[in-house]
């Protein structure tokens, strides 16, 4: 299990850094006058400069997808019901993208924007759990169906 965890860790990293490309130029776009946002601007304040915050991010992209796609391998444990892999999952990724989203200013730094940020981290969770949750089940019938 620990092994599987470092190998999903470290391709987690990569597709973490690229997710973390993607969003700025969505959130640019979707603002739609023309300049790309690489960052929100309270991180290049924080960070002294643009060059600086970048590099926080992708470091802090790195990091999430580490370990969302590490935090995974929990739903192999096949000992524990799925309501406990899924509160393991979501603890894990709890832990590591809140303190890190509020490090890198991606909530507003009040109680406002910390409950909104776990309300809209919580609606995500739930969405792509009951998306993985259907997919899986789909599969599951496919195979009992050639059985």
């Amino acid at each position: 299990m620990k092994k599987e965890f470092m190998k999903r860790l470290k391709s987690g990293i990569f597709v973490g850094i690229t997710i973390g490309y993607i969003i700025p130029v969505i959130i640019s776009l979707c603002i739609g006058d023309g300049i790309y946002y690489p960052c929100a601007p309270e991180l290049i304040n924080t960070m002294g400069n643009e060059v600086n915050a970048v590099i926080f991010q992708i470091i802090i992209s790195a990091v999430i997808g580490g370990f969302s796609s590490g935090a995974s391998v929990v739903y192999e444990n096949r000992k524990l019901s799925v309501a406990m892999q899924t509160a393991i999952n979501f603890l894990v990724l709890y832990f590591v993208i809140i303190p890190i989203s509020y490090l890198a200013h991606w909530m507003e730094h009040s109680i406002k924007g910390f409950l909104y940020y776990n309300l809209i981290f919580i609606v995500i969770y739930i969405l792509i759990w009951i998306i993985s949750y259907l997919i899986t089940r789909a599969k599951i019938r496919k195979i009992n169906k050639k059985l």
